[in-house]
């Protein structure tokens, strides 16, 4: 394994770990939470989005719930990496880490997105 100790350590460590019941109630929770800030439906970004998005749709389906967003709203940071490319991509505070890379390529999203709009091309 080439991962940090930190994030090796991280998966046997059950301290934090849910089950897939409650990390889905945080999802819909953050989708909500997001929308009710914004008054808009929330996009789902994902690096490559076919893959964590699939993951997660299969998660959904195998508790018997629905997704939580539209199918309209799925968006990948790929697109926007080839729109973007000297955007500063942060890097995470634990590499391989699911939630530091997660919080890392919201960063990465929102550099990308003001690299757009500082050449004129974002929307508002």
């Amino acid at each position: 394994m080439t991962q940090d100790d930190d994030a090796r350590i991280s998966l046997v460590d059950d301290t934090d770990r849910v089950d897939i019941f409650t990390a889905l109630d945080h999802v819909e929770q953050h989708i909500q939470a997001l929308e009710g800030l914004t008054g808009k439906k929330a996009h789902v970004w994902a690096n490559p989005s076919v893959f964590d998005h699939g993951i997660l749709a299969q998660a959904y389906r195998e508790t018997g719930r629905r997704e939580p967003w539209s199918h309209r709203l799925v968006r990948c940071a790929r697109t926007l990496k080839d729109l973007a490319p000297k955007a500063e991509r942060p890097e995470p505070r634990v590499p391989h880490d699911a939630l530091e890379d997660a919080v890392a390529q919201m960063f990465w999203v929102q550099n990308m997105y003001a690299d757009l709009k500082g050449r004129g091309l974002g929307s508002n």
